[in-house]
């Protein structure tokens, strides 16, 4: 609960509030809920990014990324399906990874070239 804060001494409280501990009894909207319609949001902007590709210049690529980082961000359903893409198709799944700038593929080029040269530590 949000109190004003009296100085020491003061009989009179200033406007400064004192924030408590305490939990709010209630939240407006649940954050499942807010995850849930960002989801939504990133959905439709894939399904909505072919027909901005219509559109001159990049629009649909933009859209399309935005929708996608929106979706595995907020939704777990999504992270697996786009892990079973990766596994199922290796190479886009790289170029993925690096336009939303994520350190998979870094990970995995340091890897790699670990094992092709073990010596080189």
């Amino acid at each position: 609960m949000l109190r004003p804060a009296c100085l020491a001494g003061d009989t009179i409280c200033s406007h400064i509030v004192q924030v408590s501990n305490e939990t709010p009894p209630f939240r407006i909207v649940p954050p499942a809920m807010i995850r849930f319609v960002l989801f939504l949001v990133g959905s439709t902007l894939m399904i909505v990014a072919p027909l901005a590709g219509l559109l001159p210049g990049p629009g649909g690529i933009v859209v399309f990324a935005i929708g996608l980082g929106l979706a595995l961000k907020n939704s777990a359903w999504a992270k697996r399906r786009y892990v079973e893409f990766k596994r199922r198709f290796p190479k886009p799944a790289e170029w993925t990874d690096w336009g939303m700038r994520r350190p998979t593929p870094k990970r995995r080029a340091s890897a790699a070239k670990q094992r092709s040269n073990p010596g080189n530590g």
